[in-house]
């Protein structure tokens, strides 16, 4: 019945809705995407694959997505994505979508992390060399500070691997104070959270217990 609910909500205003396409060409997400996306992010919360087909089937219905609206359908998606070939095309189509308007800061800023979730998925699966690149690239194109907080999350990854503790925390908690420029919402609240729980299993890695429990709290 929820799902119901949600999905009458966004064809609703799928029919009043009065967007522009200067808004997405200017690198805004047009209204109607955004909420559809909102929905998802919703669903999401108790039944994933609903979530999936909440936005596919409703970004199905329209000719008119441009690059931000593709770019964030991606998005979306990848956060669910466990074939990491798959979620490499997703990322794939995100970078190619922005790649041509770099001049741009958004789209900069929206390549650049792009770019650093494809350098983690690399990790992911081993292509150390490549990995390291993309991290580099996203990096240099970041102005952002909020989504930068991913090249130190990944930095934290490969340094926790490594078993380079000491390390792994400092980047852990770089990312961890970069979310201070996010502001606030659920998605991210619980993003933090996790990133709390990986520092904590760091630090209970090295032996500094109280330091732990801080972060597990």
């Amino acid at each position: 019945m929820r799902l119901l609910r949600l999905y009458i909500l966004f064809w609703c205003i799928a029919c009043v809705s009065s967007c522009s396409r200067q808004a997405s060409d200017a690198g805004q997400i047009l209204p109607w995407y955004d909420s559809v996306l909102n929905a998802g992010n919703t669903v999401a919360l108790t039944d994933i694959a609903a979530a999936q087909k909440l936005v596919q089937d409703a970004y199905n219905t329209r000719t008119d997505a441009g690059a931000v609206e593709t770019y964030y359908r991606q998005l979306f998606l990848t956060r669910f994505e466990p074939d990491k070939d798959v979620l490499q095309a997703r990322l794939d189509t995100m970078l190619a979508v922005t790649k041509s308007r770099l001049q741009e800061p958004t789209f900069a800023n929206m390549y650049g992390y792009a770019m650093l979730l494809r350098a983690e998925n690399l990790l992911q699966k081993k292509e150390y060399e490549e990995a390291l690149n993309c991290l580099y690239e996203g990096k240099k194109k970041l102005a952002d500070s909020c989504l930068l907080r991913q090249y130190y999350f990944t930095l934290f990854g490969v340094c926790y691997r490594q078993e380079k503790l000491v390390e792994a925390a400092a980047f852990q908690k770089q990312g961890l104070a970069l979310m201070a420029h996010c502001g606030y919402n659920y998605e991210l609240y619980r993003e933090k959270q996790a990133k709390l729980n990986d520092l904590g299993m760091c630090y209970s890695k090295m032996g500094v217990n109280d330091s732990a429990l801080m972060c597990f709290d």
